[in-house]
């Protein structure tokens, strides 16, 4: 009879657990080291039959959290102070079947590294009987919020390209190689200002183009499409 309490037990808390899923999975975020405010939203989809009490706990990791970083969570209910890890037992959230959108916000403060933080739920106050938990994997990138943003304004023009390709201007990219799309490198070129990269011998189709700074780190990938003069 005690082996069978414990079989119902675990096709309990099972069936509980299976209430609810969370997007994106896995939950990611990438922050750059100076910047003030990066937010991830969660979508908890729940399923219960009843309206269900929802409360949560932060747990972040003693050994890689950073004690220069700051975090604050934005639930259903109320966007919490930074660095508060549990919600208030006087405004739980409520939980029936639905999408439930919650932001977890970070901040770096000019601190790199990675860690992984814990978003746990619970039905209690107490914060005793979990129901799900969701593993954050953070990322604090070394490159800046100017140097992402100028990353993100590289372009390749013409594209589609038959004779000659460039790109905008960017001072940081000091050679680009062209592969196809199995891998194999087919061309090299040193990049400066307004330079324009002939590709004319190329064969039609779609290649890659793998943007390198000085340090020969990959900048940037981006694809071009080759097609034949006067197509």
């Amino acid at each position: 009879m005690k082996h069978l309490y414990t079989f119902a037990f675990v096709l309990i808390c099972f069936a509980i657990h299976a209430q609810i899923t969370h997007l994106p999975a896995p939950a990611k975020m990438v922050a750059p080291k100076d910047s003030t405010d990066v937010k991830l939203t969660i979508t908890y989809k729940a399923e219960f039959d009843d309206q269900t009490k929802i409360y949560w706990k932060i747990i972040k990791d003693s050994l890689t959290w950073k004690d220069a970083w700051f975090s604050y969570l934005c639930d259903n209910e109320l966007c919490y102070d930074r660095n508060v890890d549990r919600s208030s037992p006087s405004i739980p959230n409520t939980f029936s079947t639905g999408d439930y959108k919650w932001d977890f916000h970070f901040q770096p403060s000019g601190v790199e590294g990675g860690t992984i933080v814990q978003l746990v739920l619970y039905t209690d106050k107490g914060l005793t009987d979990e129901v799900y938990r969701t593993k954050i994997y953070i990322n604090v990138d070394p490159t800046s919020t100017q140097q992402i943003i100028g990353l993100n304004q590289i372009k390749v023009f013409p594209n589609p390209a038959s004779e000659y390709f460039s790109i905008t201007n960017y001072s940081n990219v000091d050679k680009v190689k062209v592969y196809n799309m199995f891998g194999a490198e087919i061309k090299s070129f040193f990049h400066y200002n307004n330079a324009q990269h002939q590709i004319d011998e190329l064969k039609s189709g779609m290649y890659l183009l793998r943007m390198f700074d000085k340090n020969n780190k990959v900048i940037k990938t981006l694809k071009l499409n080759k097609i034949n003069s006067g197509a």
